[in-house]
């Protein structure tokens, strides 16, 4: 049951899915466009919307335009062509279409041209600017030459050439806003896009962190069932098979110490073993929801306590011994100053003088050991030297011959050769 993804960050979306999806619905309704002319064409229905000239060339016109419809929705499901490029080919083919159909129809111009909206529209949603403008006067032009050919050839049958002038500039004003509308759709797509890869890569880095972390982290659900649980809990927990996942099963202390977590009573986390083997733990809860169905279980290796009170205990004694060191260097330097004043007087016995050098001496001693106290409360680093040890342990033998009675003890240096180590000298005078 180590760390797991649960479900995969969403794919990132395609450039050309949005374009897809509305080139699909506008395939699908110039589908519709060809049925109503069909309607128009074909039955005697049609006579109640538009009068036809020219039945037979309208018939064929239909016939090729729901032929061309149905391809290119095919084209669009299948994906065949380029977005952009399908789109042009389908708006040149309606401006066609409805240039055809103005000239062999009479009294239903408006309709026509009407129809021809949407084409203009989501056109200008799928192509560059300039093309969408072009399509968009192409078939402003279109209006506005049949409406031109019906009042120069027949002027019963001419509609006003005001009603042409603005289906054309409702065409481009259409074509305008539905470009700028496509442009902040796409913008707009962009940014969610960064946004979404921006998230997917903090939660990854999330999940890095919360994979290599040292401290045990489980997350349950309310009925105690484990939904995450990093690499440190696992191994903390004894390397439980992915098959189990209900942390009764998994840990049976913890399940019991999370219950009592639940119904509210405040004990003091005690340390638990989790698995034969592994360490003891220490486990704190937190609620991860207000509804109470996500809890959040840290696993703190109980060494690492131990590790941190100690070195707090050895901070504290360190910080006990510096002050044990300032109280005895108070009275050491009343016994020093003492001993000063005694060798400056006059007519004292050579004993005596002896035994207030070896007081003086001690003394100094003292003051080295507390000056190192000090040093070690404040991390001080030593100053090895070179120091023959011989010479030392030569030196050492009449000091304390010279403050120890022997009696019938025998302290002597045996050897004269010089030996040299690396040492710091004040630490080594104060053994």
């Amino acid at each position: 049951m180590a760390y797991s993804r649960h479900g995969a960050h969403p794919r990132k979306p395609q450039p050309q899915a949005p374009q897809r999806r509305e080139l699909y619905f506008f395939t699908l309704y110039r589908v519709l466009e060809a049925a109503l002319l069909g309607l128009v064409a074909f039955s005697p229905a049609g006579e109640i919307l538009l009068a036809v000239r020219e039945p037979g060339i309208l018939q064929s016109i239909v016939v090729l335009y729901m032929v061309a419809a149905i391809a290119l929705l095919i084209a669009s499901h299948r994906s065949l062509m380029p977005a952009p490029q399908q789109t042009a080919i389908g708006l040149g083919l309606d401006i066609l279409v409805v240039a055809g159909t103005l000239a062999t129809t009479t009294g239903g111009q408006g309709g026509i041209a009407l129809l021809m909206l949407f084409n203009v529209g989501a056109g200008a949603l799928i192509l560059p600017q300039r093309a969408g403008l072009g399509f968009a006067s192409a078939a402003a032009l279109a209006v506005l030459a049949d409406s031109l050919y019906y009042r120069a050839f027949d002027p019963l049958n001419a509609r006003p050439v005001a009603e042409s002038v603005m289906f054309s500039v409702t065409y481009l004003a259409t074509a305008v806003l539905c470009e700028l509308l496509s442009r902040q759709v796409t913008e707009s797509q962009a940014l969610a896009e960064k946004r979404g890869e921006e998230l997917a890569n903090q939660a990854e880095i999330n999940e890095l962190v919360i994979r290599r972390m040292r401290t045990g982290i489980l997350v349950v659900d309310g009925d105690h069932l484990v939904k995450v649980c990093n690499e440190a809990a696992w191994a903390l927990l004894g390397k439980p098979s992915p098959d189990r996942r209900h942390l009764a099963d998994i840990a049976p202390e913890l399940h019991k110490s999370l219950g009592r977590w639940r119904g509210g009573r405040s004990e003091i986390p005690r340390p638990m073993t989790l698995a034969d083997g592994a360490p003891e733990v220490l486990p704190r809860f937190v609620s991860l929801s207000l509804t109470d169905n996500l809890f959040l279980i840290f696993l703190e290796d109980s060494r690492i306590f131990s590790d941190r009170a100690e070195e707090l205990t050895l901070a504290t004694l360190g910080r006990l011994s510096a002050s044990i060191a300032h109280e005895i260097r108070n009275p050491l330097a009343a016994i020093n100053y003492s001993v000063q004043l005694l060798e400056e007087a006059t007519g004292l016995p050579e004993a005596d003088r002896r035994l207030l050098e070896i007081i003086h001496t001690q003394c100094q001693r003292m003051n080295g050991i507390v000056q190192d106290i000090l040093g070690l409360a404040r991390r001080e680093r030593s100053q090895p030297e070179t120091v023959d040890i011989g010479q030392f342990a030569r030196r050492f033998v009449d000091e304390y011959r010279a403050s120890h009675p022997l009696e019938t003890d025998i302290l002597q240096s045996v050897s004269e050769r010089s030996t040299l180590a690396m040492a710091d000298p004040g630490t080594c005078t104060r053994c």
